[in-house]
């Protein structure tokens, strides 16, 4: 019997955020809402929330257990059902304009890429939160989302397909 994880990831590009395991050998996932509540926390590497993704862009899926799924699970990406690590060496990179978001993958693309980008900032209430969703086209090697940034600097989590997503805290706008 072929053992299963259960993952959470970015609905619109595959990208993994967490993984589960449980006993026995489940066939199906919970719904994302149902792992993640209304929203999932991005942390740094000292465990302090960046960002924070919204349940309606989650997906949870079955698929088969691999080890990097344990070990690195947001290293690693999932398509067409199937969890793989993704080379460090793609690694995604954002750059903030007041005049827009430029999101660039490793090199240039083969195929549509599809982009998810979540900006936040301020703090409580006021807290700024905006999700921005794009395609690199074939043929090129960033995309621009064209808006006015406003504050100086957001907390900012990129995924790319096939990419290592970026998290980080208080990116500048120039």
């Amino acid at each position: 019997m072929t053992q299963t994880a259960i993952v959470l990831i970015v609905k619109d590009t595959g990208n993994v955020l967490a993984t589960v395991t449980r006993a026995g050998d489940p066939a199906s996932a919970p719904s994302a809402a149902d792992l993640a509540g209304e929203r999932f926390p991005i942390r740094d590497g000292g465990g302090e929330t960046i960002v924070e993704v919204p349940a309606e862009a989650l997906d949870a899926k079955a698929v088969p257990l691999v080890d990097d799924l344990l070990l690195h699970p947001q290293m690693c990406g999932v398509q067409d059902d199937a969890a793989t690590l993704i080379p460090s060496a793609a690694t995604a990179t954002v750059t903030l304009k007041k005049a827009g978001v430029t999101v660039a993958a490793a090199g240039t693309v083969t195929a549509d890429t599809p982009v998810w980008v979540r900006l936040e900032s301020g703090a409580g209430d006021t807290r700024l939160r905006e999700v921005l969703t794009e395609k690199i086209a074939a043929g090129d090697s960033d995309v621009t989302i064209h808006m006015t940034l406003v504050q100086p600097s957001y907390d900012v989590a990129a995924y790319i397909t096939g990419h290592v997503p970026l998290v980080k805290a208080d990116e500048g706008v120039t």
